[in-house]
């Protein structure tokens, strides 16, 4: 509100999850205009993927997610970070699964040795990226490399994944269209 008033314009406001991440809640709070064409960098919620854009075996498990959540929250979409933290928790499991079954308990050593083994590729997660845990002699040691931000956009109340190509929904709208009240002039 405060950029309104003080005449800020620009041709894209981009930002990082928190606040950001439930476009929904902060248009309520700042207005569709203000809202509208902000860009959020965050890991996608699963409900805001393209389900054709991942392995057929991954998508009834986000659909079934998506279905409990509703019927437990009343709520047909659900925050940002609920599906983010089921994706991860989904990752997690399959890492423990791992280590049971190849090494018989999940003790820290056998949850360590089977994520440095395990390798899920692009789009076989709720997340829409993969897993593959760089091992510690490597410079990123421990990271996940196959992991990736993508790039939202709030557009006609609607959620977009415009970055990176594999998981866009929709093309982004920059600048800002002239409309919009910070849109550049």
């Amino acid at each position: 509100k405060q950029a309104r008033e003080l005449g800020l314009t620009t041709k894209a406001i981009i930002g990082h999850g928190a606040g950001y991440a439930n476009f929904p809640n902060l248009e309520k709070q700042l207005g569709k205009e203000l809202v509208s064409y902000l860009y959020n960098i965050d890991t996608a919620p699963a409900q805001n993927l393209d389900l054709e854009k991942l392995k057929p075996d991954v998508v009834p498990v986000v659909k079934e997610f998506i279905k409990r959540y509703a019927q437990k929250h009343n709520e047909p979409s659900p925050p940002a970070h609920a599906t983010m933290g089921f994706g991860h928790a989904w990752m997690l499991l399959k890492t423990l699964d791992h280590a049971v079954q190849k090494y018989g308990s999940p003790t820290p050593d056998n949850i360590r040795k089977a994520a440095l083994e395990l390798e899920i590729p692009e789009g076989a997660s709720p997340c829409g990226y993969g897993m593959k845990f760089a091992p510690p002699e490597h410079e990123y040691g421990g990271q996940n490399l196959a992991s990736y931000p993508v790039v939202m956009q709030w557009v006609d109340q609607s959620v977009k994944v415009v970055w990176p190509a594999a998981m866009a929904t929709a093309e982004p709208k920059i600048p800002m269209p002239a409309g919009n009240p910070l849109a550049a002039k």
